[in-house]
C-alpha cells in the first residue's frame, strides 16, 4: 500500500494497512513525504518513482505467489505461451 502526506486517506490507509496485517495478510506500506493523493496519474519524476515502486513489489509479490502455486502443484502458466 501506498500513503501519501497530503492524501485525505492516508490515515485510513494506514489503518486500513494495519488491519490487514493484523489478519495475517502481508503487507508492504511505503509512504512519499511531500506527496499528493493523485501521485501515481502525475508525469512529474514522483509519480513515475511511485510507480516503478509499486511494480517492483507487485513483481515480487507475484513471483513469490507463482513459486506458491507451482508448491501447491497448481498449473503455472509461462509467460508467452
Amino acid at each position: 500500500m501506498f500513503t501519501a502526506q497530503y492524501d485525505p486517506l492516508r490515515d485510513e490507509g494506514r489503518r486500513y494497512a494495519a488491519a490487514m496485517q493484523a489478519a495475517g495478510v502481508d503487507v508492504e506500506l511505503s509512504h512519499g513525504s511531500d506527496m499528493i493523493h493523485g501521485v501515481f496519474g502525475m508525469t512529474l519524476e514522483s509519480g513515475a518513482e511511485v510507480r516503478a515502486e509499486a511494480a517492483s513489489v507487485l513483481r515480487r509479490a507475484f513471483a513469490g505467489s507463482a513459486a506458491s502455486d507451482e508448491r501447491l502443484g497448481h498449473d503455472v502458466p509461462s509467460g508467452g505461451e
